[in-house]
């Protein structure tokens, strides 16, 4: 049988202190997975950067709307996939809240629906030599939060979007320091 000796008050006070310390040291590390478990691999950001992942997904919406570093990295995967990368528009006027916007072969420009009132075209011209045709549009703004949205089918090198003039889209577009890509 093992004897032990009674700790004085200077030891009973050192080991409580060290018991403490151990004990919030092992909260601490206890949390590290929880918040671990907040980081994406790569793998799965360039999914969801080329659709191979459903969008939206909630999940890594919100993880990219509280990181910084990973809204960069997932714009720079975009942004390396686009097929067009549109110009900011040139000169703004008071009294047009949409600009077309171009780059080599393609153009974005907005028609009025004459039907609906509040209803807008977006229209997407193509170049006759498209090998791929866009299937999303993507619109960054300067904090580097991409809003994806899905393209209909191209015709004869035209896609047309009818979008009401409330929509997220339209008001994103009506930005013109929105970056806007074709992908």
């Amino acid at each position: 049988m093992s004897e032990y000796p009674v700790p004085d008050n200077k030891q009973y006070t050192e080991l409580r202190n060290t018991f403490s310390n151990l004990s919030a040291v092992k909260e601490i590390l206890e949390e590290v997975p929880k918040k671990n478990s907040d980081i994406v691999s790569t793998s799965k950001l360039y999914s969801y950067a080329v659709g191979t992942l459903s969008y939206p997904n909630p999940e890594l919406e919100y993880l990219l709307k509280n990181s910084s570093s990973l809204r960069v990295a997932y714009y720079k995967m975009i942004s390396n996939l686009a097929i067009y990368s549109l110009e900011i528009p040139m000169a703004a006027s008071d009294d047009v809240e949409l600009l077309p916007r171009s780059c080599d072969g393609c153009l974005i420009r907005f028609e009025k629906s004459q039907t609906r009132d509040d209803h807008w075209y977006v229209i997407i011209e193509l170049s006759n030599d498209v090998k791929i045709s866009p299937q999303n549009i993507v619109l960054i703004d300067k904090d580097k939060n991409c809003h994806k949205y899905s393209l209909p089918e191209t015709r004869r090198g035209i896609i047309q979007l009818l979008t009401n003039e409330k929509s997220d889209l339209l008001q994103l577009l009506k930005n013109p320091n929105m970056e806007v890509l074709l992908s």
